[in-house]
């Protein structure tokens, strides 16, 4: 996989990739509408406009447009991310170096209620109890 870099220098690759392909901005746009078609999402249709625009780097680019641009550019998906400056590398590794904590979590016990309480009952119970021992708070969005 390619080391990412800084924007531009990411774009001038990526522009460099379509320019080795001897692609026209409007060649990726006739391509691209073939993927949305065979995938019936026009989400990864890319307009000529939409490849300049990524080029000079007006924006950043959606998913689904970056997988039209591997597809089109014969490129793995890891490689068209590095151009735009994401290593996907490092954002799976970014838990192991304890840049996320996420909580522990735990396997729920399957209910054995005791004689003459119901499954659903005994899910309540268990429930209330917990409830009571973890800190929950709603915010408005």
């Amino acid at each position: 996989m390619l080391p990412p870099t800084s924007d531009p220098d990411g774009i001038r690759r990526l522009k460099a990739t379509r320019n080795r392909l001897r692609l026209s901005t409007r060649d990726v746009a006739r391509l691209s509408r073939a993927i949305a078609d065979k995938r019936n999402d026009p989400q990864y249709y890319i307009s000529h406009t939409w490849v300049a625009e990524l080029e000079t780097g007006k924006f950043t680019p959606k998913l689904c447009k970056i997988e039209s641009l591997s597809i089109i550019y014969r490129c793995r998906l890891e490689e068209i991310l590095a151009m735009l400056g994401l290593d996907i590398d490092q954002a799976s590794k970014a838990e192991g170096q304890g840049l996320v904590n996420l909580p522990h979590t735990a396997l729920v016990v399957p209910p054995t209620p005791t004689s003459g309480e119901t499954i659903a009952r005994h899910v309540a119970n268990r429930l209330d109890c917990c409830a009571m021992l973890i800190p929950f708070t709603f915010t408005a969005r």
